[in-house]
């Protein structure tokens, strides 16, 4: 466990400066707050959500609930953005995106002993809360992937209108 505390401070500190300064002083996590990682979010870049990753993963370490979930949250949330900023994940976010869920989840406690790890289905929010532009150029992109012979056993969906694409 602390090795792969030391790997996460680690590859924290090798991220821009420019996200770096809101969470870390002289290679030392600070003190920091939500509203540090929802402007950390606000860049939607790749740096970003690497950032978030490796804080939601830092909060499961040192048994920060409320860490972790509040990066799950916004890297759920900032999937969109990052899309309509960085067009060159048109065709990639799909797997991407998946490989992230499939590695973040909200955590609630049952009683005092009993976690719960609650995974997110970004097809789901997708569906639900992105813009009709983004929306279509991810489905498009998944839709894509679902007909090509070698690639359609990569993508699990559970949007049934995807299926019958």
């Amino acid at each position: 466990m602390i090795f792969f505390a030391c790997l996460i401070l680690l590859e924290l500190t090798t991220l821009p400066h420019y996200i770096v300064e809101f969470i870390s002083s002289n290679r030392r996590i600070k003190d920091f707050d939500k509203s540090c990682l929802e402007h950390i979010a606000s860049y939607g870049s790749l740096d970003s959500l690497c950032t978030l990753y490796l804080l939601h993963h830092w909060g499961v370490t040192i048994n920060s609930t409320a860490l972790s979930n509040d990066c799950c949250s916004l890297l759920i949330n900032s999937l969109e953005l990052l899309l309509k900023r960085n067009p060159h994940f048109h065709r990639s976010h799909v797997f991407l995106f998946d490989e992230l869920c499939d590695q973040i989840f909200l955590m609630e406690l049952k009683g005092y002993s009993r976690p719960l790890k609650i995974k997110l289905n970004w097809r789901e929010y997708r569906k639900e809360n992105w813009s009709s532009e983004v929306k279509e150029i991810s489905t498009k992109a998944e839709a894509d992937f679902r007909v090509h012979p070698k690639l359609q056993d990569f993508i699990p969906s559970t949007d049934q209108n995807l299926v019958e694409l």
